[in-house]
């Protein structure tokens, strides 16, 4: 099991994290550009609206942990494909 780390040394490329802040655990962040807000930096999903998914900031970050690996998969299982990256539009090597 990991354990919670500074957030000054969490990887700001595109694989989500789990961050903690002000509000508690928040899971599947990425560092970017928040939809309606100014500046950079942790953001979440927290839904969707007319124009697709809605990002916003991460209040008051101060330590995250990377996700566990994903369950091993059956045979004929689908993989699933990889997160957007609000960055740079996401895609297959969005690092």
């Amino acid at each position: 099991m990991s354990e919670w780390r500074p957030i000054e040394t969490a990887p700001k490329y595109c694989d989500p994290i789990d961050i903690w802040g002000k509000h508690g655990r928040t899971p599947d962040c990425t560092y970017g550009k928040p939809t309606y807000q100014d500046g950079i930096g942790w953001i979440y999903q927290s839904g969707y609206d007319s124009d697709g998914p809605v990002f916003e900031l991460v209040v008051k970050p101060t330590h995250w942990m990377p996700l566990p690996e994903p369950p091993q998969l059956r045979d004929n299982e689908p993989e699933t494909t990889r997160r957007h990256c609000p960055l740079d539009g996401g895609g297959e090597d969005a690092r």
